[in-house]
């Protein structure tokens, strides 16, 4: 068993030559006396070395590769990425470097020199096969990440994004097709910002079906062609708002008619006599903040609603009043309800590519309150008297609802109000004849109004 002090000299005289073959074989690839000429040659080659060694580059190969990007290839190791697999690192340093016309021969040359060599402190060769970076990059193996870029209309958002960009691209293009030179004014961010005006509608509420509006790539134009060197992927992140307070919501006249209409030609015909409706102008008021947009979340992209809704509405907002004849017996009746309403919606919807509400209405919340009947009935000697059992007639509905036009892709927002069938259980009671129920049908279901709150 070696000591520790054999063990020591022993990795130092290892480490010693390691630098030594390094230098000779960087050197050996200098044919035009480029850098290997330099009186601090050598000591900038061991300096880089010991860099790459802390941050965990040990094996041989790749060093070699690294320091031949740097040195002829003029490739700057502090613009890779650092969270990169040393691999990766290498291949994109290598593949800069040949972009820059650094001949693939030498790293040819490289590999048949060193591979198989394994770490610096090893003195043996290592049994694992080498891999080749021109073969990964021969088949297209390089694993170039996606920069994400959340995208306004204008352009990106976030203008810190424009420092992940690789400066010494040439050449812009998208997935759809456009292409462009990268000089002077035609940066990656001004082109960027040209491509989301094209793709990205200017009103927020112009929804897009996916947040990914589109793949962008970075490169080097060559004489064999463009050479991807970064990708990137374009995010919506507009967000549509709606904002205002105590707007006030009105039935307008064509409305009001057909409220009324409805009221008076009910299910049972010649029932109700002197039938009208009373309808408050405003009939109800609202405050509402609301948003929605495409958001990164946990799983991934999602399209998400959020905001918060108040309703107010009198209860003598909606009066419906009418006299009918029951067995001789006048009754006189109103349907409202019970008391003054006041609604709050807590909204939170997330949805996934493929559940937008294109063409068909999402309902985001919905509320049922109770319309009571109250009923006088004059007492007559010999007639019956006349009452309900029941005290709820029917409901007002509430619903608020939000689609897109599928054409547009615009994105509405609708605050709509209707009322079930209205249908009144009573009883009369007479001396002779007794107990018996009855059932007043006095109004089918309805919308009354629907209010388009995106002009709000």
């Amino acid at each position: 068993m070696l000591s520790l002090d054999l063990k020591d000299r022993f990795d130092s005289l290892a480490y010693s030559d390691h630098v030594q073959r390094i230098q000779a074989l960087l050197a050996e690839l200098d044919v035009k006396k480029i850098y290997s000429v330099n009186p601090d040659y050598p000591a900038t080659v061991e300096q880089t070395i010991h860099g790459l060694q802390t941050q965990g580059i040990e094996n041989a190969y790749h060093q070699a590769c690294l320091l031949f990007s740097v040195f002829q290839g003029g490739v700057r190791l502090e613009q890779i990425p650092a969270s990169l697999s040393i691999l990766d690192r290498v291949l994109h340093c290598v593949q800069k470097a040949i972009l820059q016309g650094v001949p693939r021969g030498a790293y040819e040359h490289i590999y048949t020199v060193l591979a198989g060599t394994g770490s610096c402190r090893q003195a043996w060769l290592n049994i694992e096969p080498e891999t080749n970076c021109l073969d990964l990059l021969s088949h297209g193996l390089v694993e170039k990440p996606f920069i994400q870029l959340m995208c306004l209309h204008q352009g990106v958002s976030d203008p810190t994004a424009v420092h992940q960009f690789h400066h010494d691209a040439n050449c812009f293009r998208t997935q759809s097709g456009f292409q462009h030179k990268i000089f002077g004014g035609y940066s990656p961010q001004s082109l960027i910002a040209q491509v989301c005006r094209n793709t990205l509608a200017e009103d927020p509420r112009v929804v897009s079906p996916t947040a990914l509006v589109e793949h962008c790539e970075l490169g080097m134009l060559t004489p064999a062609g463009f050479v991807s060197t970064q990708q990137l992927q374009l995010y919506d992140a507009r967000q549509a708002q709606l904002n205002f307070m105590q707007r006030t919501f009105e039935l307008d006249a064509a409305m009001q008619a057909k409220v009324e209409s409805n009221w008076q030609s009910t299910a049972q015909p010649n029932l109700l006599d002197e039938c009208s409706v009373r309808i408050a102008t405003p009939c109800l008021n609202a405050d509402l903040q609301f948003y929605a947009g495409w958001q990164k979340g946990t799983a991934g992209f999602e399209f998400r609603l959020d905001g918060d809704m108040h309703v107010r509405m009198s209860a003598n907002a909606l009066v419906w009043e009418a006299n009918l004849q029951h067995q001789g017996v006048l009754v006189n009746l109103s349907v409202q309800l019970p008391q003054d309403l006041a609604i709050h919606w807590s909204i939170k919807e997330a949805m996934q590519v493929g559940q937008l509400p294109f063409g068909a209405p999402l309902l985001v919340r919905q509320y049922d309150a109770p319309l009571h009947v109250l009923v006088n009935s004059v007492v007559c000697v010999g007639k019956p008297v006349v009452n309900t059992t029941e005290i709820v007639a029917g409901y007002l509905k509430l619903k608020l609802h939000a689609q897109i036009n599928p054409e547009t892709r615009t994105l509405g927002v609708f605050l709509t109000l209707s009322h079930s069938d209205l249908v009144v259980h009573g009883q009369s009671i007479d001396p002779l004849v007794g107990w018996r129920s009855c059932v007043w049908e006095l109004g089918t279901e309805l919308t009354m109004a629907q209010w388009d709150l995106s002009h709000g």
